[in-house]
């Protein structure tokens, strides 16, 4: 178990890295060590995090967290794409970043709504039923209503707003 933590943690420092290289959070996390390659300020945040939620917290709540931070990465990398994608410093009209930061909360927060419904391993299908579609309408509002930034120049995916 805690091969598998210090694991996650180097990896998930440099997916750190390469948020902050997008200018989702601040630069100063992206510090590298010059001899080492290593980020510092990155490993020293996911490490501070890492320790005091498992201070806080029983080994049977630690082993759910594991995947659940991992997943909480890939989704911070996704929304970090897409608003790559989407908006440039300056460039971008401020009506376009609105309707980009709505349509990005609506994603996540179905998605959530989604994960959330299927925990509680329901019967029924009626959370399915409401939250697929808000997740649809956010990713095809993306695609509809926001011009992109940035095109891909090598590498695209159809129908991925």
């Amino acid at each position: 178990m805690t091969t598998v933590l210090l694991v996650g943690e180097l990896g998930q420092a440099r997916y750190v890295t390469h948020i902050v290289r997008a200018h989702m959070i601040p630069p100063w996390f992206a510090l590298v060590h010059p001899k080492t390659g290593t980020p510092i300020n990155a490993t020293l945040l996911i490490t501070i995090s890492s320790g005091l939620i498992a201070f806080f917290s029983s080994l049977d709540v630690l082993t759910s967290l594991l995947s659940v931070s991992t997943l909480f990465i890939f989704m911070m990398m996704a929304v970090a794409l897409l608003v790559r994608r989407y908006y440039v410093t300056r460039v971008t009209p401020t009506i376009n970043l609105l309707k980009l930061v709505i349509f990005l909360l609506i994603i996540v927060a179905s998605s959530m709504g989604t994960s959330a419904y299927w925990g509680l391993n329901p019967n029924g299908w009626v959370g399915y039923a409401i939250t697929v579609p808000l997740w649809f309408m956010g990713t095809a509002g993306i695609a509809v209503f926001l011009p992109q930034q940035r095109a891909p120049k090598v590498w695209g995916v159809p129908l991925v707003p």
